[in-house]
């Protein structure tokens, strides 16, 4: 009896050994397709992001010396359009719209004086004929004695005489001193009341010296 029962426990134990062998060979199985799942896992974003680091292509090289740019087109320009000269009526415009005398400085002649003066008075520039043709004291400017005369209601009317007189004047040959430094233009008839227009010369430049009932 012992004998056989020695003899069951080691069959037993042989048919114990097939089965624990066959254990350890699916558990290691189970342990490396496990192994290779998390590899797998791990080892795929890698990859992906090598291949799409491999599709992006390398940028093109830049040329050093680049072709130089073509210059922009610009639409033609048409010239300007210069309008036409316009001619102020008299007492109206400025003394700029009227054509100046040809003299560099048109008080050194009295043929050139007389137009002048005309000129800027009949442009409605009193300052600048003040200042050219009539001699002030020190102590007043030309723009106070405009602005006095100015003040006068009767001023409209000055001016339209003083310019019929002058322009009556250009009609007539004046007459000199003996020194040819005093001119006088003797109307007649008279032209609004005045008789007679004296220049006078100040240091070789004619002025306005006086108009006379």
């Amino acid at each position: 009896m012992r004998v056989l029962g020695r003899r069951a426990k080691m069959g037993r134990r042989q048919l114990a050994r097939p089965m624990k062998n066959n254990l350890r060979y699916a558990f290691g199985l189970v342990v490396l397709v496990v192994t290779m799942g998390i590899f797998w896992w791990l080892v795929k974003p890698a990859r992906e992001a090598l291949n799409q680091s491999a599709a992006v292509q390398p940028p093109a090289k830049l040329n050093a010396n680049p072709p130089p740019a073509a210059a922009p087109k610009l639409p033609p320009v048409a010239p300007p359009v210069v309008p036409p000269a316009s001619v102020a009526a008299p007492g109206q415009g400025s003394a700029a719209a009227i054509p100046k005398s040809e003299t560099a400085d048109p008080r050194l002649a009295l043929g050139t004086a007389l137009p002048d003066f005309i000129r800027l008075v009949d442009a409605g520039d009193y300052i600048a004929a003040t200042e050219a043709y009539l001699q002030l004291p020190p102590e007043i400017s030309a723009q106070q004695f405009v602005a006095a005369l100015q003040q006068n209601p009767d001023f409209p009317q000055t001016v339209r005489m003083m310019l019929n007189t002058m322009r009556a004047a250009q009609e007539v040959t004046p007459t000199y001193n003996d020194a040819g430094d005093r001119a006088t233009y003797t109307l007649s008839p008279a032209v609004d009341g005045k008789t007679s227009i004296r220049w006078k010369k100040v240091e070789d430049k004619w002025m306005l010296d006086a108009i006379e009932n």
